[in-house]
Protein backbone atom coordinates (compact mmCIF):
# COMPACT_ATOMS: atom_id res chain seq x y z
CA UNK A 1 0.00 0.00 0.00
CA UNK A 2 1.13 3.55 -0.68
CA UNK A 3 2.34 5.64 2.21
CA UNK A 4 -0.42 7.75 3.70
CA UNK A 5 0.32 11.05 5.39
CA UNK A 6 -1.21 11.76 8.82
CA UNK A 7 -3.41 14.42 7.22
CA UNK A 8 -4.73 11.98 4.62
CA UNK A 9 -5.37 9.36 7.29
CA UNK A 10 -7.22 11.83 9.49
CA UNK A 11 -9.33 12.98 6.53
CA UNK A 12 -10.22 9.37 5.68
CA UNK A 13 -11.15 8.58 9.27
CA UNK A 14 -13.45 11.61 9.37
CA UNK A 15 -15.49 10.11 6.52
CA UNK A 16 -19.24 10.09 7.31
CA UNK A 17 -19.16 6.30 6.91
CA UNK A 18 -17.34 6.14 10.27
CA UNK A 19 -19.30 8.81 12.18
CA UNK A 20 -21.78 6.35 13.71
CA UNK A 21 -18.88 4.15 14.87
CA UNK A 22 -17.08 7.04 16.56
CA UNK A 23 -20.34 8.19 18.17
CA UNK A 24 -21.11 4.68 19.43
CA UNK A 25 -17.56 4.39 20.78
CA UNK A 26 -18.05 7.50 22.91
CA UNK A 27 -21.55 6.43 23.97
CA UNK A 28 -20.27 3.00 24.98
CA UNK A 29 -16.93 3.86 26.59
CA UNK A 30 -18.35 6.62 28.80
CA UNK A 31 -20.67 4.32 30.75
CA UNK A 32 -17.95 1.66 30.85
CA UNK A 33 -15.71 4.20 32.59
CA UNK A 34 -18.38 5.17 35.10
CA UNK A 35 -19.29 1.56 35.82
CA UNK A 36 -15.72 0.35 36.24
CA UNK A 37 -14.72 3.31 38.38
CA UNK A 38 -17.67 3.63 40.72
CA UNK A 39 -19.50 0.29 40.99
CA UNK A 40 -17.24 -1.24 43.68
CA UNK A 41 -17.14 1.99 45.70
CA UNK A 42 -20.90 2.23 45.52
CA UNK A 43 -21.31 -1.35 46.72
CA UNK A 44 -18.93 -0.75 49.62
CA UNK A 45 -20.55 2.59 50.49
CA UNK A 46 -23.95 0.93 50.63
CA UNK A 47 -22.76 -1.74 53.02
CA UNK A 48 -22.10 -4.71 50.76
CA UNK A 49 -19.74 -6.99 52.67
CA UNK A 50 -17.91 -8.17 49.55
CA UNK A 51 -17.92 -5.40 46.94
CA UNK A 52 -15.92 -7.62 44.59
CA UNK A 53 -19.05 -9.65 43.89
CA UNK A 54 -19.98 -6.98 41.35
CA UNK A 55 -16.93 -7.97 39.29
CA UNK A 56 -17.77 -11.65 39.56
CA UNK A 57 -21.11 -11.14 37.82
CA UNK A 58 -19.62 -8.59 35.40
CA UNK A 59 -16.87 -10.93 34.22
CA UNK A 60 -19.30 -13.85 34.22
CA UNK A 61 -21.70 -11.99 31.96
CA UNK A 62 -18.97 -10.84 29.57
CA UNK A 63 -17.34 -14.28 29.36
CA UNK A 64 -20.64 -16.11 28.91
CA UNK A 65 -21.84 -14.03 25.96
CA UNK A 66 -18.44 -14.26 24.28
CA UNK A 67 -18.12 -18.01 24.76
CA UNK A 68 -21.72 -19.10 24.27
CA UNK A 69 -23.22 -16.22 22.29
CA UNK A 70 -20.33 -15.28 20.06
CA UNK A 71 -22.28 -16.09 16.90
CA UNK A 72 -25.23 -13.85 17.74
CA UNK A 73 -23.73 -10.71 16.13
CA UNK A 74 -23.09 -12.69 12.94
CA UNK A 75 -26.70 -13.88 12.86
CA UNK A 76 -28.43 -10.57 13.59
CA UNK A 77 -25.82 -8.25 12.08
CA UNK A 78 -23.13 -6.45 14.09
CA UNK A 79 -24.74 -3.01 13.80
CA UNK A 80 -27.94 -4.48 15.25
CA UNK A 81 -25.99 -5.37 18.42
CA UNK A 82 -24.79 -1.83 19.18
CA UNK A 83 -28.07 -0.58 20.69
CA UNK A 84 -28.71 -3.68 22.84
CA UNK A 85 -25.14 -3.54 24.18
CA UNK A 86 -25.44 0.10 25.20
CA UNK A 87 -28.96 -0.48 26.51
CA UNK A 88 -27.64 -3.28 28.77
CA UNK A 89 -25.19 -0.81 30.22
CA UNK A 90 -27.88 1.83 30.67
CA UNK A 91 -30.21 -0.57 32.50
CA UNK A 92 -27.29 -1.85 34.58
CA UNK A 93 -26.50 1.71 35.62
CA UNK A 94 -30.12 2.32 36.59
CA UNK A 95 -30.00 -0.81 38.74
CA UNK A 96 -26.77 0.47 40.32
CA UNK A 97 -28.41 3.83 40.99
CA UNK A 98 -30.93 2.09 43.28
CA UNK A 99 -29.08 -1.06 44.39
CA UNK A 100 -28.85 -1.69 48.12
CA UNK A 101 -28.45 -5.47 48.36
CA UNK A 102 -26.31 -8.21 46.84
CA UNK A 103 -28.87 -9.46 44.26
CA UNK A 104 -29.25 -5.98 42.77
CA UNK A 105 -25.46 -5.54 42.54
CA UNK A 106 -25.15 -8.96 40.93
CA UNK A 107 -27.82 -8.03 38.38
CA UNK A 108 -26.13 -4.70 37.65
CA UNK A 109 -22.78 -6.44 37.17
CA UNK A 110 -24.35 -9.06 34.90
CA UNK A 111 -26.00 -6.41 32.72
CA UNK A 112 -22.79 -4.43 32.47
CA UNK A 113 -20.82 -7.55 31.62
CA UNK A 114 -23.25 -8.60 28.89
CA UNK A 115 -23.13 -5.09 27.44
CA UNK A 116 -19.34 -5.10 27.49
CA UNK A 117 -19.09 -8.67 26.22
CA UNK A 118 -20.98 -7.76 23.06
CA UNK A 119 -20.28 -4.04 22.75
CA UNK A 120 -16.50 -3.93 22.56
CA UNK A 121 -15.97 -6.61 19.89
CA UNK A 122 -18.96 -5.41 17.85
CA UNK A 123 -17.64 -1.83 17.77
CA UNK A 124 -14.12 -3.00 16.99
CA UNK A 125 -15.53 -5.06 14.13
CA UNK A 126 -17.46 -2.04 12.83
CA UNK A 127 -14.22 -0.05 12.76
CA UNK A 128 -12.47 -2.78 10.77
CA UNK A 129 -15.27 -3.23 8.22
CA UNK A 130 -16.00 0.48 7.69
CA UNK A 131 -12.46 1.83 7.56
CA UNK A 132 -10.54 1.80 4.27
CA UNK A 133 -8.45 -1.37 3.95
CA UNK A 134 -5.13 0.48 4.01
CA UNK A 135 -6.11 2.40 7.19
CA UNK A 136 -7.47 -0.40 9.36
CA UNK A 137 -4.57 -0.27 11.79
CA UNK A 138 -4.84 3.51 12.05
CA UNK A 139 -8.61 3.25 12.52
CA UNK A 140 -8.16 0.72 15.35
CA UNK A 141 -5.64 3.03 16.98
CA UNK A 142 -8.17 5.86 16.76
CA UNK A 143 -10.88 3.59 18.18
CA UNK A 144 -8.85 2.60 21.23
CA UNK A 145 -7.57 6.17 21.65
CA UNK A 146 -11.11 7.55 21.54
CA UNK A 147 -12.18 4.87 24.00
CA UNK A 148 -9.43 5.89 26.45
CA UNK A 149 -10.00 9.62 25.94
CA UNK A 150 -13.70 9.23 26.68
CA UNK A 151 -12.96 7.23 29.81
CA UNK A 152 -10.48 9.88 30.91
CA UNK A 153 -13.16 12.55 30.46
CA UNK A 154 -16.12 10.72 31.98
CA UNK A 155 -14.35 9.59 35.17
CA UNK A 156 -13.71 13.04 36.67
CA UNK A 157 -16.98 14.44 35.31
CA UNK A 158 -19.14 11.77 36.90
CA UNK A 159 -16.86 11.73 39.94
CA UNK A 160 -17.85 15.35 40.51
CA UNK A 161 -21.51 14.41 40.24
CA UNK A 162 -20.99 11.64 42.82
CA UNK A 163 -19.03 14.00 45.07
CA UNK A 164 -21.53 16.85 44.99
CA UNK A 165 -24.67 14.72 44.83
CA UNK A 166 -24.32 10.96 45.34
CA UNK A 167 -23.51 7.72 43.54
CA UNK A 168 -27.13 7.14 42.61
CA UNK A 169 -27.30 10.46 40.77
CA UNK A 170 -24.04 9.72 38.96
CA UNK A 171 -25.33 6.34 37.75
CA UNK A 172 -28.71 7.79 36.77
CA UNK A 173 -26.88 10.48 34.77
CA UNK A 174 -24.80 7.73 33.16
CA UNK A 175 -27.98 5.89 32.15
CA UNK A 176 -29.34 9.13 30.71
CA UNK A 177 -26.14 9.57 28.70
CA UNK A 178 -26.75 6.09 27.22
CA UNK A 179 -30.22 7.13 26.06
CA UNK A 180 -29.02 10.45 24.61
CA UNK A 181 -26.06 8.77 22.94
CA UNK A 182 -28.22 6.05 21.43
CA UNK A 183 -30.48 8.68 19.89
CA UNK A 184 -27.44 10.32 18.29
CA UNK A 185 -26.12 6.97 17.05
CA UNK A 186 -29.49 5.94 15.58
CA UNK A 187 -29.81 9.32 13.84
CA UNK A 188 -26.36 8.96 12.30
CA UNK A 189 -27.02 5.38 11.17
CA UNK A 190 -30.32 6.36 9.54
CA UNK A 191 -28.75 9.40 7.91
CA UNK A 192 -25.92 7.26 6.58
CA UNK A 193 -28.33 4.62 5.25
CA UNK A 194 -30.39 7.30 3.52
CA UNK A 195 -27.35 8.90 1.89
CA UNK A 196 -26.22 5.70 0.17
Amino acid sequence: AADVSPRQAFRALRHPHLWPVWAATVVFSGPVAVFLSFAPGTAEHRGLANAGVVWLSYVGGAATVRLLGGRVPDRVGPSNMVAPSIACYGVGMLVLAMADATPAFLLAGLLGGVGHGYGFPVLAGQVVTRAPDHLRGTAMAMFTGLFDLTMLTFNPLFGLVALHRDYGTAFAAGALSCVAGLLIWVSLEHWLAGSR
